[in-house]
């Protein structure tokens, strides 16, 4: 992936998209989906403004929050999205022969909010709503 990512910050041209943004952020998608956490759960952390990539989303909608949004500030390392932050960086270099685990503290902490994150994204989309039991309707109507 290219290094320089002054496009993330130039979303406009005028009034329209910038060819080169629509075109990054296609490939910047296309990184993220090879990422070993989507492969997983298939959802991504939303680097928008306002989102500042703390849900997880689909693909289609993190594309549409970066259109209309633009990426949040200074995310130019995407430690959200499968780059290893910088100390991990020579780590993974050392030696071709070992396997080395990137981060196990991280692939932990992943493993067990997934499954967590993913159980209530799909409780938000139900949108269903019970009927209190008798009782409980009951207490609250005299409050």
């Amino acid at each position: 992936m290219d290094q320089n990512r002054e496009w993330m910050y130039r979303r406009l041209d005028g009034k329209y998209l910038n060819k080169v943004f629509i075109e990054k952020v296609g490939e910047f998608i296309s990184f993220t989906c090879r990422q070993e956490e989507f492969q997983r759960c298939q959802k991504l952390k939303c680097p928008c403004v306002k989102c500042r990539s703390k849900p997880y989303s689909d693909v289609d909608t993190i594309k549409l929050h970066l259109y209309q949004r633009g990426f949040q500030p200074n995310y130019y390392r995407w430690i959200h999205h499968g780059e290893p932050f910088p100390d991990e960086e020579g780590a993974c270099a050392s030696s071709s022969n070992v396997e080395v685990v990137v981060n196990p503290m991280r692939e932990m902490v992943m493993d067990a909010y997934t499954p967590i994150t993913s159980l209530l994204l799909q409780e938000a989309t139900l949108n269903t709503t019970h009927e209190p039991i008798p009782e409980a309707k009951r207490f609250l109507h005299l409050l």
